[in-house]
């Protein structure tokens, strides 16, 4: 890839610092020691920038950092060899599947969420983001609304309801949809 275009490299950039926890306990899950995991995840960085140009955008780019992260966590197995704690490559493999896993769960849950809050009314949608994405109490909030905190705790409940409602019912058509594919 041509580095020096400055889209492409705010494009990897963003995604890169986006994902870039993702990619750390990903290799933790693995690795389980801090020092192992910060070099390949270094090691992990390197080759995500130098492999850039090959990424299909069209594409999710968890699961295409996760496999450059997976190949990096073998080769630092095999260079810790002779440390007191390594784990064998089968394990290593089924450990990084079963994360993968779990990261593609995790990233169709967020995506359902988003899209739930989307169809919320905005007075409900604003409630929820007022609460849940500040450090605002529910004390502090119903004072502010006018409100007594009893009842704006029975309307957050009904709102969360809603929303795992909305999301289980969005993943499960997900996984009909998939699974008739």
């Amino acid at each position: 890839m041509d580095h020096d275009t400055p889209h492409q490299t705010e494009t990897f950039l963003r995604l890169f610092a986006k994902h870039e926890q993702d990619v750390r306990r990903f290799l933790f899950s693995l690795l389980l020691d801090r020092e192992a995991t910060d070099e390949a995840f270094q090691n992990t960085s390197v080759a995500l920038w130098r492999k850039f140009g090959e990424y299909d955008a069209a594409q999710p780019f968890v699961p295409w950092a996760l496999a450059f992260a997976r190949l990096e966590a073998l080769k630092q197995r095999d260079r810790a060899r002779r440390g007191r704690l390594v784990l064998n490559e089968g394990l290593i493999e089924r450990l990084a599947d079963e994360r993968a896993a779990e990261q593609d769960e995790t990233e169709s849950r967020r995506r359902a969420m988003r899209d739930c809050l989307d169809k919320l009314p905005d007075t409900q949608r604003q409630l929820v983001r007022r609460r849940y994405a500040t450090t605002e109490t529910v004390a502090a909030l119903a004072e502010q609304l006018g409100e007594r905190p009893k009842r704006l705790y029975k309307q957050l409940e009904r709102i969360r309801a809603a929303l795992m409602d909305c999301v289980n019912q969005a993943l499960a058509e997900t996984s009909d949809v998939e699974g008739a594919a």
